[in-house]
């Protein structure tokens, strides 16, 4: 019987939520205001630049430890259950050894015994991959303030009007490279560890 937890795993929206969220006016009445006409922006020269959503999250060192961290109290949950379950195995085989020599309210007391355990051990899974779950969740919410805090600070020093997330999935199909900030947003975030 083979367990599997579900995969932890860094959403890449989230650093376009971030990015997308970081440059948003919080009041309508200031985005009916400050948001120019097609025609306007480009007379006006917009400021737009871009991060690449992959490079922050492969090469941010908190979020890439605690990734790691993650990565390892999972592989140790899925053990620790594997093991309990290899044990219960092992407990049925004992037992199917015996099963001619028992009475039938024994063999039925045996039964109930192993099922209880193996529900124990479903419901151990269960904890175990929704704290994997949680945890996963707090980090993600973490790397999301974070990176919005960051794209929020450079966009006010800078005078950006827009911050893109440049990736697969993403809706930017070409970029020019020299608006790339994404060394600029890493060392930020690997400064505040």
């Amino acid at each position: 019987m083979h367990i599997k937890f579900t995969g932890i795993r860094a959403v890449g929206l989230v650093v376009a939520l971030a990015a997308l969220a970081a440059c948003q006016p919080k009041d309508s009445k200031e985005s009916e205001a400050a948001a120019p006409q097609p025609a306007a922006a480009a007379a006006a020269g917009a400021k737009i630049v871009f991060v690449y959503a992959d490079t922050l999250l492969a090469k941010y060192n908190y979020f890439s430890d605690k990734q790691k961290e993650l990565e390892g109290r999972q592989k140790q949950a899925e053990d620790q259950i594997q093991a309990r379950l290899k044990a219960l195995e092992n407990e049925v085989m004992g037992i199917q050894r015996k099963v001619q020599d028992m009475a039938p309210a024994q063999l039925a007391q045996e039964q109930e015994r192993i099922g209880r355990k193996e529900q124990e051990i479903m419901r151990e899974r269960d904890r175990l991959g929704k704290a994997l779950l949680d945890e996963t969740e707090r980090l993600n919410k973490e790397l999301e303030k974070r990176i919005n805090d960051v794209l929020k600070a450079i966009r006010e020093e800078k005078g950006y009007d827009f911050i893109l997330s440049y990736g697969p999935g993403t809706g930017v199909l070409m970029v020019n490279d020299s608006l790339d900030i994404t060394d600029e947003v890493l060392r930020r975030l690997n400064e505040i560890q």
